[in-house]
Order: C-alpha cells, then structure tokens, then sequence
C-alpha cells in the first residue's frame, strides 16, 4: 500500500477550497498543507481521492480531519461489504427468528451460525 503523496492531499484541499470558497486562502496555507499531511499520510493515494470526491458530493460543511477519515473508512467498509450497524442489527434479529433445530422430512436443521463479521 503506497502513502498518501502531498500532491494528493494538495488537489484534495484545492477541491475543498473550490466548494467552500470562505475556507480558500486557508487551504492553500503551507501550514495547512503539512497538518493535513500528517494526519493523512498512512492512506492510499487512490482512496483518498474517492474520499474527496465523496466528500464534495455529501458534506455541507468543511470537513475535518476525522470527517475524512471516517469516510474512507465507510468507503472501505462498503467495497469490503462489511455491514453498517443497521444492517447487522437486521442480520441478528433475523437469526434469532430462526429455531436452534428444525426438524423436517425426517431430517434435522441447525441454524448456520452468524457470520464473524458481525
């Protein structure tokens, strides 16, 4: 897994620059640049770069630091097909719907257990 390069997190602050345009100046600060550096630099290069462009098309706000963290992660999450909360709490209920042990034709059922990720 490659680092994220200062020149992707350069084009990413320019983005947020251009869709909030009060905060301009300020992404463009050398200073900025290098605390987002390093609170950003253990991610990929590409996935920061569908963080950003998520980012744009959702948040009404700035973001900060953890709100672009907790994007890539989400974004992560999906690619990996990881359930949200809702989704696994939906999975659970449903398990425990199910009976331990059915029996029918003669045969006996279990109930497959819950998969590890949940």
């Amino acid at each position: 897994m490659t680092m994220a390069t200062e020149a992707v997190v350069k084009a990413m602050l320019s983005a947020f620059a251009n869709n909030w345009p009060e905060k301009a100046e300020h992404c463009r600060d050398k200073r900025t640049v290098s605390f987002w550096m390093q609170f950003l630099e253990d991610m990929d290069d590409g996935l920061l770069r569908a963080t950003a462009k998520t980012i744009l098309s959702e948040a009404k706000f700035f973001p900060k630091v953890a709100d672009v963290r907790e994007m890539a992660f989400r974004l992560q999450a999906d690619v990996m097909g990881v359930p949200d909360a809702y989704q696994a709490w939906n999975m659970v209920k449903k398990w425990m719907r199910l009976p331990p042990t059915m029996f029918r034709d003669g045969r006996r059922y279990r109930r497959k257990p819950l998969p590890p990720i949940i």
